[in-house]
């Protein structure tokens, strides 16, 4: 854009150049308006360079007519417009030419003459008819000519258009920045989109793995919960088992109880046995002693000791009524 802008600014800087040599010339009038019946072409031809033939021909206006703020205006439009401000160019071209035709207040005669010339501008005219017209030029008298009102009135006409076109362009230049501004963030915005695209790729591959996982983990929980019942059906046999158990002990205990009472009361019985047993031992003794005069406190009177089959034994060896003896060899 800036090489395209830099050319047009030359081209246009070198077209008043040769437009301002004309003007001082003798034909200074009569040259004009042949240079801008046939600009069109001039232009035609030098617009055809690489980098610049998006312009369209037919709708360049030769500004020799207009001051030197329609040259910078022109320039602004170019470099903000850029390729893409094609129509917009044009449409400003259109209003700057309907401002003039409303508010130039030329005659009617000078009217056929701008009509041709903005004819000329718009379809470009052959080289030939340029040089034609500079030969009849050269053969003219030199004749002063005074600047009319109507000229005058003109270029102010075209001054005010070129300031108004001039706002409009640093409008548009201002609207321009604002949208390449918004292009950046929205370049900005598409590379922070691609990451969050390919931030949601991996979310999503790692939401199925852990998907996968989870399968896993649930197909496992149900075999533990089925293990889990297995577990509570045996703690429940268990505990009824022990149940039972704590009901048997308790029985036990009673039994035990009852049995340990029963144990002392057979104690106590078998030691009244005993003591009625050695008194009834110690008063036969006495009996007996008393009848038969011996004394009764001899040692070989023993109450664990008694006559078996002849012979003195004690108790533990004499064996009980009912119970087979044992043979010596065993």
């Amino acid at each position: 854009m800036s090489s395209s802008s830099a050319y047009y600014l030359s081209s246009r800087h070198s077209d008043s150049e040769e437009e301002g040599t004309m003007s001082d010339s003798l034909c200074s009038h009569s040259v004009q308006r042949d240079d801008e019946d046939s600009v069109g072409a001039e232009e035609f031809s030098a617009l055809r360079h690489p980098g610049y033939e998006w312009v369209d021909p037919r709708v360049k206006l030769p500004l020799s007519r207009f001051s030197k703020s329609a040259t910078i205006v022109d320039f602004h439009i170019m470099a903000t417009a850029g390729p893409s401000g094609k129509e917009v160019f044009l449409e400003l071209r259109r209003k700057k030419l309907e401002e003039e035709k409303r508010k130039g207040g030329e005659s009617a005669s000078r009217v056929p003459g701008e009509t041709t010339s903005q004819k000329g501008d718009l379809m470009p005219h052959a080289a030939a008819k340029k040089k034609g017209k500079r030969r009849d030029c050269t053969a003219r008298p030199s004749t002063p000519r005074s600047s009319s009102p109507k000229k005058s009135r003109g270029t102010s006409s075209a001054d005010g258009a070129a300031d108004a076109l001039s706002s409009m362009a640093m409008v548009m230049g201002h609207h321009l920045n604002t949208v390449l501004s918004q292009l950046l963030e929205t370049s900005k915005l598409a590379a922070d989109i691609e990451s969050l695209q390919r931030d949601l790729a991996e979310a999503n591959s790692r939401r199925q793995e852990v998907s996968l996982q989870l399968g896993s983990v649930k197909n496992e929980r149900s075999q533990l919960l089925a293990e889990r019942n297995i577990l509570k059906a045996r703690c429940r046999d268990f505990e009824k088992k022990d149940e039972d158990s704590q009901a048997a002990l308790e029985e036990l205990a009673v039994e035990k109880r009852d049995n340990t009472e029963k144990a002392g009361r057979i104690y106590q019985l078998e030691g009244y046995v005993m003591s009625q047993h050695e008194e009834g031992f110690h008063k036969a003794l006495r009996h007996a002693a008393h009848y038969f005069n011996f004394d009764a406190g001899d040692g070989r009177f023993n109450i664990d000791e008694d006559v078996y089959q002849g012979s003195v034994m004690a108790m533990e060896n004499i064996p009980v009524v009912g119970q087979p003896t044992a043979s010596p060899e065993e």
